[in-house]
């Protein structure tokens, strides 16, 4: 699929980058790898998921689902790591979702 292209492709660009030097490679003991694993994963589903959408419907539903990506990045950060966000941000998220919704309720079956 492309998603797994997509992931393939920046994969060899990071590793790339680590063997010519050009950035270091991070330093992450195997604990920390495992903590950072749910992190990957539902990243992975929420990349597959934009991919998806512009597959299974409108361009403006693909759209909805990409401004919605913070949103699902706000709520993983809280439930699974317990780290909130302030209110300030989750407010500046309203209009960069909204937006789009309003702006793509018109075209619905624009494909």
């Amino acid at each position: 699929t492309l998603a797994s292209l997509q992931l393939v492709i920046g994969s060899g660009w990071v590793v790339s980058l680590w063997v010519l030097g050009l950035r270091q490679r991070p330093a992450l003991s195997a604990s920390q790898a495992l903590r950072l694993l749910p992190l990957g994963l539902v990243t992975a589903v929420a990349h597959g998921s934009a991919i998806y959408a512009n597959l299974a419907g409108s361009l403006s539903f693909s759209q909805i689902v990409k401004a919605g990506e913070p949103a699902f990045a706000a709520a993983v950060g809280y439930g699974v790591y317990r780290n909130g966000v302030s209110w300030r941000k989750l407010l500046c998220l309203v209009p960069v979702i909204g937006g789009i919704a309003i702006a793509s309720a018109t075209e619905l079956d624009y494909t």
